[in-house]
This record gives C-alpha cells, structure tokens and sequence, in this order.
C-alpha cells in the first residue's frame, strides 16, 4: 500500500481553524517548555513585529514543520495525531489563550476563542471543543487553566487548578510568565500586534501522512539527523555566512569567541575581552541579552550581507589589528577608524 505524504504551508491562523482537532498520542513525551523558552519565543515574536513595522513586506515569522498522521477521510471535525509539533503547538495556544482572556472587547476574544476552541453547529458545545488535546492524563487540567473562555484569570484557589504533572507544573508556568508579561493597559497595542503576527504572519510548513508508523520514520529520521542548531550557530551563520572561504578563515578564532556567550546564566564562565565585548561597548548593547541585539543589528544593518560588509568585516579587520594579527596589509580609512576606538578599548 503506497504512503501518503503531503506538504502545505500556512498561517498559525489557518492551522488552528476549521474542523481540525490535534490530538497528542499519550506515549509522547510531556510537555518540556519552560518559561525560559517562553520568554525566548516572546522575544522572537517581538522581534518579528518590530521588523514588520519597519517593514511591512518583510517575510513572515517562520515557526518550523509540523507532522502529523490522520486517516484521509471526511468527518465534521477530523482528528489528527500530532508526531511532531506538541511543544510549540501547546505554547502557541497557552498564548492566544492568554491573548483571548486579556482582550476588552469581546468580539476580538470570541474571535480569538476561535483558535482554541473547534467550531460546531451544536451551540452548546461550542465552547468545550477544543483544538489542541494534549495527552489524556493533561487534558482535564489544560482545559480548566488555559482553554477555556477566561480560564487563564483564574488564580489557584482550588484543587482543579492544581499541576499534578511535570507537563501541567510547565503549562502553568508558561501561563503565568505570559500573563505577567502581557497584562496592563500599557501592553494592549504589543498584545493586538501579536494577534495579528501569530494569525497572519506566522507560518508553518504542515506535513501529513496517512500511514502513523511512516509519520514516525520520518520523524525519526527529521530529529536524528544531525545536530540541532545553538544560537551560537545561529548568530555566526548570519555573520559568518555572508563570507568568502578565505576570510572564515581568517576570522574563524573571532566566530569561536562567541561560544563563551552559549550560557548567560553560567557565572563561572570567564568570558574575558572578547572582539563581542569590544563591539558591544561601541554599540551600546546590553551583554546580557548579546545574541538577541547581534541579531538585532544584522536586521537593522539591511541583512547578513550588508552588515557582514559594513560592520563585521571592518571592525574585525580592526580587532585583529589590535591583537597582532594584522597581515601587513594596506589598512583601509574605515578600519583605521574603528582600530583608534577598539585600541583604546584593548588599553
């Protein structure tokens, strides 16, 4: 029997619309998002908004592949199993939810009570039926705090409102860092900016195959092949990535000095003076947030290539100056302007 495998891109908005329901098969693993990942997703999205306010055809907020294995049949609400996906499908609805019980106007809530909850011509159980099941030992308490209309105002006065597991002791948390972080009237335009990026701009590239134990060779296969990407990885491929063979090469002892900024929370790690350090003390960057604000800078500067060309490339040319690594070559007006800066600095 041949194996169907099919691929769509769409919106979160889309995805979590209509008649489908996701359900989490109860042998998958719990739920691991904590709220450090939460404030990382948070800060992406933020990112994402401010670079669509500075330019409103930039590309959308790309949130990864998804699979999933359902049967190819018609029903009036399909369910699907989720192979891959759970953790950043479970934040997105803990998301909208939090969105949903913030907003004052009651039409913009229902609407985004619709992301949550699946439409049904039953009036009485629209409000119960919802897209996202996580496994069935975490779904009683998922609904109560966070699917249902208001459930994310409700404070833990009660037993029901109680995490019993390790995947409902991170909802909660998840909830309460998302709730602290997006209530108050001074929040309400980040909020409805955020509506909108997660419902139109943020995409998904959806696989669904018909056969769950080919859904799990290829799951398999996605998150066994190699290795997962840092930020660290990120960052120099972003900068690193604009350039040719020969100056990775030459700049290869400064793209592994970002290492040492994988672990802000590590106290014990000696940094030292790094090339990061001399760049962040020129550009006013806050060292705690490093990897947020280099990203930041390659989007502002135009793109990898442009800020590889003009600010990477100069100031490292300068850096090396500094350390004695300089070939002998000519030394160009602009790298002897950042090498009178970044000298100081070394002093």
């Amino acid at each position: 029997m041949a194996q169907t495998l099919s691929t769509q891109e769409c919106s979160v908005g889309e995805l979590l619309s209509g008649n489908l329901a996701y359900e989490l098969p109860d042998f998958q693993r719990d739920y691991q998002w904590t709220e450090a990942n939460a404030e990382r997703l948070l800060e992406d999205l933020e990112t994402a908004i401010d670079e669509r306010a500075e330019a409103p055809d930039s590309p959308p907020y790309f949130l990864g592949t998804m699979l999933f294995s359902s049967p190819d049949e018609e029903q009036s609400v399909r369910s699907t199993l989720i192979i891959d996906g759970q953790q950043r499908l479970i934040t997105f609805t803990i998301l909208l939810a939090v969105l949903r019980d913030l907003e004052r106007d009651k039409a913009e809530s229902q609407r985004m009570h619709r992301m949550i909850a699946v439409w049904s011509t039953d009036a009485a159980k629209n409000g119960d039926n919802f897209h996202l099941a996580p496994r069935s030992q975490d779904r009683g308490f998922f609904s109560r705090a966070i699917q249902k209309l208001g459930a994310t105002r409700a404070m833990r006065r009660s037993a029901v409102l109680s995490p019993e597991t390790v995947a409902q002791q991170n909802m909660w948390a998840v909830r309460n860092f998302f709730l602290r972080h997006l209530k108050g009237p001074e929040r309400t335009d980040l909020r409805r900016r955020l509506v909108d990026l997660i419902m139109d701009h943020t995409r998904v590239m959806v696989m669904r195959c018909d056969n769950l134990d080919y859904a799990y060779r290829i799951f398999l296969t996605i998150n066994t092949r190699g290795q997962p990407l840092t930020d660290d990885d990120i960052v120099v491929a972003e900068v690193i990535g604009p350039l040719s063979q020969e100056e990775r090469a030459r700049y290869q002892p400064i793209a592994e000095q970002i290492a040492r900024y994988r672990s802000k929370d590590d106290s014990s790690q000696n940094r030292d003076k790094t090339f990061f350090t001399h760049l962040i003390a020129v550009q006013g960057w806050r060292r705690s947030s490093m990897f947020r604000d280099l990203k930041r800078a390659v989007r502002l500067q135009g793109g990898p290539t442009r800020f590889t060309q003009d600010v990477f490339r100069p100031y490292a040319e300068a850096y090396l100056l500094t350390r004695c690594a300089f070939d002998g070559r000519a030394v160009s007006p602009e790298v002897a302007e950042r090498f009178h800066g970044l000298a100081l600095l070394e002093q």
